[in-house]
């Protein structure tokens, strides 16, 4: 017998001077830890300095999961619709006073542990229902772990994606959800074809070079994903560049560090677009060699991108925000189009690539997939693999 669940309490004035704070966050592109603390909080028991508020705002969003993620196993008893309801509900924009676990590295290290741990017992938990449902055949074979890991990012970086694209006429909350559940349960791809490698690892690897040795790039950009775009000081950036501190303030000096490392990004993501589409190649396994590449240069501590979805702390119109959402669209639209026209790519909400794309960027350098840094090739193998075949177990014949 199914249960009925009971509707939800009303929300505390503590619950909603926090779901504000999270909303707040996720506007920033989830970089800048002090928009916790943008709006006075009147008498609420919430008063303090921004890490506390991060702290608060990011336990709260786990706690939530945790429960979105009961209720959705107790609804119903298929794996994949579990994963895919417990998704499409949390990813609601309607619902985006769940804050993306972005800036955790700002946070003391005892609370970032706190909430590092409890989102790895979140995603044990949602592992545990995936592979459940492998071994039951309602979901294909994969790593559940990883599978578990990006169905929670996009869950909660999709809702940031969705605030920054255009048009937004197109991108109604409704069909966000359906297009996240859809991409989950038959990806890209679906029957067209597999998931194949990028250019072998080592060509990959020696292609990018150039921007791997762009040492001062390279770790603003890892500090803005991880720490937020306060945490980059001349302290930090010394310690992490083994130069004096009087140095790295002359390095920083004048330079605009989301700017320059969109730059860097662009350049970056361009190559990787090259390799995965070269010319006359066939269109269909350049989408999973895209993604696949993405995963990785977003994976690795020696080449990692700055977030799409960084934005400058007030940003006004036609800063590059703008450009770069041109730009990722740009890069998908007409394979986009060309793959559905030759039969090689689901017509179905192709047109939300850019927007699960740039979630799944996100939450891959946010600093939560520790985990993944001992086998990049392996978890960015898996994550194009999702992307391009859904869980869905493949028809029998």
């Amino acid at each position: 017998m199914t249960r009925t669940l009971a509707s939800p309490p009303l929300p505390s004035q503590d619950d909603q001077v926090l779901g504000q704070a999270a909303t707040r966050f996720n506007a920033t592109g989830a970089i800048w830890p002090s928009a916790v603390l943008a709006v006075r909080s009147g008498n609420s028991s919430l008063e303090g300095d921004p890490s506390d508020r991060l702290f608060q705002v990011h336990e709260r969003s786990c706690r939530a999961l945790a429960s979105y993620l009961s209720s959705a196993t107790r609804r119903h008893s298929n794996p994949l619709k579990v994963v895919t309801s417990f998704a499409g509900a949390v990813c609601h924009p309607r619902r985006g006073d769940f804050a993306a676990l972005g800036a955790i590295w700002s946070l003391p290290a005892g609370r970032r542990r706190d909430v590092l741990a409890a989102f790895e017992d979140l995603a044990s938990r949602l592992a545990s229902v995936l592979e459940a449902g492998r071994l039951s055949g309602a979901i294909r074979d994969c790593d559940c772990r990883i599978a578990a890991q990006l169905v929670l990012g996009l869950a909660l970086w999709t809702p940031v994606a969705v605030s920054q694209a255009q048009p937004r006429k197109l991108l109604n909350g409704r069909r966000i959800a359906e297009g996240l559940q859809d991409l989950l349960t038959y990806g890209r791809g679906g029957g067209f074809g597999d998931a194949k490698p990028l250019i072998a690892s080592r060509n990959h690897s020696n292609s990018m070079g150039m921007y791997q040795d762009d040492r001062l790039r390279l770790v603003v950009s890892r500090t803005i994903n991880r720490a937020g775009a306060e945490a980059v000081t001349a302290a930090r950036i010394a310690a992490e560049l083994d130069c004096t501190e009087g140095q790295a303030a002359d390095a920083l000096r004048g330079l605009d560090a989301i700017l320059a490392c969109q730059q860097r990004t662009i350049g970056l993501v361009l190559q990787i677009r090259d390799q995965a589409f070269p010319q006359g190649s066939e269109l269909g396994p350049g989408f999973p060699a895209f993604m696949r590449g993405l995963a990785e240069a977003y994976l690795r501590e020696d080449l990692q991108p700055l977030s799409p979805l960084a934005l400058p702390r007030s940003p006004a119109p036609g800063e590059p925000v703008q450009m770069r959402w041109r730009m990722m669209w740009e890069l998908l639209r007409k394979r986009q189009v060309d793959g559905v026209a030759k039969d090689e790519l689901r017509e179905r909400f192709y047109d939300l690539s850019p927007v699960f794309v740039a979630a799944i960027c996100a939450s891959l350098c946010s600093g939560v997939w520790a985990r993944a840094a001992h086998d990049v090739g392996h978890t960015a193998q898996e994550i194009a693999a999702l992307v391009w075949r859904g869980l869905a177990p493949p028809p029998r014949l």
